[in-house]
């Protein structure tokens, strides 16, 4: 299985995605903002994240403007959650080189662990 990355300030929502991603058979590594993930992006090595846009210190947008993900990291995955539907931020992300952008409010368990699964073997 993978090593999912978990960058995600709640921490109701941060404990379900690690529950849900651990029974799905992936390791899984969390970061409460983008500065702690630009550190666990080194030692974790990560095959997919799952990154928040609205978060203290860094957040999700300036996180992938800082690791470079496109250049650094192609074959990183990453899956942006966020609670707002906003086309500009969308896409700078995809700019940044995110593989997709979910709404967080329309995506269930079961669905984001289908949506993981997908974008693993997909890209």
């Amino acid at each position: 299985m993978a090593r999912v990355l978990v960058v995600e300030d709640d921490l109701r929502l941060k404990m379900t995605y690690d529950i849900l991603l651990q029974k799905e058979g992936h390791t899984v590594d969390r970061a409460l903002n983008g500065e702690e993930a630009l550190e666990k992006l080194a030692s974790f090595k990560p095959d997919l994240i799952l990154l928040d846009i609205s978060m203290p210190k860094m957040n999700g947008v300036q996180f992938l403007e800082a690791a470079r993900v496109r250049d650094n990291h192609p074959n990183l995955r990453v899956i942006v959650f966020s609670n707002l539907s906003n086309p500009v931020e969308m896409e700078k992300c995809f700019e940044l080189g995110a593989t997709k952008y979910m709404l967080k409010s329309s995506t269930s368990p079961k669905q984001l662990a289908a949506l993981v699964q997908e974008t693993l073997a997909n890209g």
